[in-house]
């Protein structure tokens, strides 16, 4: 379980992403939290707890390299034009889904060989955001997806709990597990320390944003 054992590399710019010794899996594994992003070449499981977020995994079914991404979609503020809060926070969202993408192409991979997966958009778990904020995430991927006239494979949205995903890119496996009891304010603390990471990104002008 410690972090020597794993002896495959990760890719430029993933390196502070937390990677560990699954003995269950007898693999490595990645653990991406709310905001991040992870691809892998190399035989490795990429983990994340869902609520009201959701993940997107990719993969060129090729060459069997592909990653997840962990987002929300921005809120629109009042304090802006509703048309430039709503251009800005797709963009957010659109970036956190080619973050994977453009790293998949730089690996080899190509549009036409792309497989996607989608999950999340659950029950919200941050007191002050909206409760509908899964339904708005959810909605999201599926209008995105529509648009890019890709159809996903596997769609796991909505619902009445918290997930676990399992993802192995490099055959397109997935382990989608219900969090139905729970032993601590893990999962809200992360999504909470979320939202406050990105009301501070100035990038991101005067939108409210929850997760």
């Amino acid at each position: 379980m410690l972090r020597q054992q794993i002896n495959t590399p990760t890719l430029k710019g993933y390196e502070h992403i937390n990677r560990y010794w699954d003995p269950r899996l007898r693999q490595p594994a990645a653990k991406i939290l709310p905001g991040e992003a992870y691809v892998s070449k190399t035989g490795e499981v990429i983990v994340t707890v869902l609520s009201s977020c959701v993940a997107v995994c990719i993969r060129d079914t090729r060459i069997g390299v592909g990653g997840m991404s962990h987002f929300t979609v921005p809120m629109l503020s009042q304090k802006s034009s509703e048309e430039h809060a709503r251009l800005a926070a797709e963009a957010y969202a659109c970036w956190a889904i080619e973050q994977v993408t453009n790293e998949i192409y730089k690996q080899g991979g190509q549009r036409a060989a792309l497989e996607v997966k989608v999950y999340g958009g659950g029950p919200q778990l941050v007191a002050e955001a909206p409760d509908d904020m899964g339904a708005r995430n959810a909605q999201f991927l599926r209008d995105y997806f529509a648009g890019e006239g890709i159809r996903p494979l596997e769609e796991g949205l909505e619902g009445d709990f918290p997930r676990k995903i399992s993802y192995f890119p490099d055959t397109g496996a997935t382990r989608v597990n219900d969090i139905r009891t729970r032993a601590n304010d893990t999962i809200e603390q992360r999504e909470q320390d979320y939202n406050r990471a990105l009301l501070r990104r100035p990038d991101l002008g005067d939108l409210e944003l929850f997760v």
